[in-house]
């Protein structure tokens, strides 16, 4: 089945068990206006609704599912563009085209608020002129067929380089194209205008696929075509004491969170009924060579973990992430029901060593190594805080504190933070923090010992 009609047989199906909504009476639009850098008008560029999100609340569908998703405008001899007839409900972000100038995106536009909307296309560089530096090919769907507007990003690049010197690096690199969108033929080009490049890795984002990974690319081989696919369909519902449970959000992260490998992430609301649907999950479809061992047993590569976000829940219930594997385009995974369980917490105090109090604009925060389920809370001034919807397992705490780290007096201290694993809620657990320790970092490692808290009676004298 194309990409394009799977996913749209899937949305209404899922639509259908939510029942349908009539359009509000008016649907506000979008107006802008696109300029190059000296201010002048840019005529004949297209500006897309790129992907979309709810105001408040969480999304029940993926960014790039939402019917205005796709929805366009060309700008006319002013610059002046106009996408109608908008969800007034949800916020967008506006990718623009044209030929001459590299793509360029502007997030969170609310259709409701009457202001132009104003974005400045930089000049293109040229391109260098050493074809080592860049990367030409064609995106196209499992068929065969061109993929236009596609989304193509370097996630990680190499050259030749000495030894003890770096031969390769990944991220947001000086001189490094950010991304760049296929034309109409499916056809991209990007460059690094520092050096040539031995091997490329890339990403491929495009509405209705799943995003895909491409490591050790080069010209003549992306030529042949770089191609993606509908990816697969994970589905479930989340319930507390067999209720639905309604506005929360869960989170697919894939488990192999490691650079090369890892596919990213998917967050996703439950409905009135408490379903939840993730569209476009990407398949790990890397090379066995690429597969190392490491990869395999400990994180495997078609493995996706599924948990509801801490923040969404808060006291209403947890549960620890389940793991399910994704192997084949079209797939379809009903993980069925999610019962939820009673959730723990972790109170306590953060301590200055040094008897000051907490700096204002301090905060705490606790993530799981399997899932890397995370939240981020403010200590108030006092010192206390509260890490709540928590499921029983392994959790790694830190600390965001101006000019303190966390103490090696802390009995659960490694390296930069306090690891240990939580089998019941804690109250009046302390932390202590210094000036004097620098952070520290290395991977946490199982097995986790039983949080341990600091001897109230060896707590440093606090100042009045």
């Amino acid at each position: 089945m194309h990409a394009l009609r799977w996913i749209a047989f899937v949305l209404i199906a899922f639509v259908d068990t939510i029942g349908f909504a009539a359009d509000p009476p008016a649907r506000p639009s979008i107006k802008g206006l696109v300029t190059d850098s000296a201010g002048a008008p840019v005529p004949g560029a297209t500006v897309y609704i790129w992907t979309a999100g709810v105001k408040t609340g969480y999304s029940t569908f993926c960014p790039s599912c939402y019917a205005d998703c796709g929805k366009y405008s060309e700008t006319n001899d002013r610059g002046e563009f106009e996408i109608t007839s908008l969800d007034p409900d949800l916020q967008f972000q506006l990718m623009v085209a044209k030929h001459g100038y590299p793509p360029t995106s502007k997030s969170r536009i609310d259709p409701q608020l009457a202001t132009l909307v104003q974005i400045t296309l930089p000049p293109l560089p040229a391109l260098p002129k050493d074809p080592e530096q860049t990367i030409s090919g064609i995106v196209t769907d499992l068929d065969g067929k061109p993929v236009a507007n596609a989304m193509v990003s370097p996630e990680m690049i190499t050259w030749q380089a000495p030894p003890g010197e770096s031969n390769g690096a990944g991220g947001a690199v000086d001189g490094l194209d950010k991304f760049t969108i296929t034309d109409q033929q499916g056809r991209f080009t990007l460059a690094y205008s520092v050096r040539p490049v031995k091997q490329w890795q890339l990403r491929v984002d495009a509405r209705g696929f799943a995003g895909a990974m491409f490591k050790g690319e080069y010209s003549e081989k992306a030529s042949r075509g770089l191609k993606i696919g509908p990816g697969a369909i994970v589905r479930g519902r989340l319930l507390l004491n067999g209720t639905p449970v309604t506005d929360a959000e869960l989170e697919l992260s894939h488990a192999a969170n490691m650079g090369g490998f890892y596919l990213g992430r998917q967050r996703i609301g439950t409905d009135k009924e408490g379903h939840f649907l993730f569209a476009n999950v990407p398949i790990a479809d890397f090379p066995k060579d690429q597969q190392t061992e490491f990869a395999e047993q400990m994180h495997p590569l078609d493995g996706w973990w599924i948990a509801p976000t801490l923040d969404s829940l808060r006291a209403r219930g947890a549960i620890a992430p389940k793991l399910v594997h994704v192997s084949q385009h079209s797939q379809i995974i009903d993980v069925g029901d999610i019962e939820l369980g009673p959730s723990l917490h972790i109170k306590g105090r953060v301590v200055c060593e040094d008897g000051n109090p907490v700096p204002e604009g301090s905060h705490i925060s606790i993530e799981n190594p399997t899932a890397w389920e995370t939240s981020l809370q403010p200590i108030a001034q006092d010192g206390t805080f509260t890490l709540d919807g928590l499921h029983s397992g392994d959790w790694i705490i830190h600390t965001s504190i101006p000019g303190y780290n966390i103490s090696p007096t802390n009995p659960s201290k490694h390296y930069d933070g306090l690891q240990g694993r939580l089998d019941s809620s804690l109250d009046n657990f302390l932390v202590v923090v210094d000036s004097k320790t620098k952070r520290e970092y290395a991977a946490s490692m199982p097995p986790y010992e039983p949080f341990k808290s600091v001897d109230p009676n060896k707590l440093p004298t606090q100042s009045p």
